[in-house]
């Protein structure tokens, strides 16, 4: 459906250029597609969840970890975008 927000979004992403994140929504919409029919197989599902737990944004892919411990580590690019002194 054509229409659909989110097929737009798809065809806006392919449009752009950015083939990685249109690849990476299309695997999603499909995966959500398949879980409402039956459950992943276990490696489907990792696969899932670890595209899932990527955030793209303008500067990159943010992910993010759960670890033991309830702790979460979040790695991607980064960059100094400020930087100054406080006089005391």
């Amino acid at each position: 459906n054509a229409a659909h927000p989110l097929t737009a979004k798809l065809l806006s992403l392919k449009a752009e250029g950015r083939d990685g994140d249109a690849s990476l929504l299309a695997a999603q919409i499909y995966d959500l597609a398949r879980l409402a029919q039956k459950p992943l197989s276990a490696d489907e599902m990792t696969a899932f969840l670890r595209r899932s737990a990527e955030i793209r944004l303008p500067g990159g892919a943010l992910r993010d970890e759960w670890r033991d411990g309830g702790h979460i580590f979040m790695t991607g690019p980064a960059e100094t975008v400020y930087s100054g002194c406080i006089d005391e």
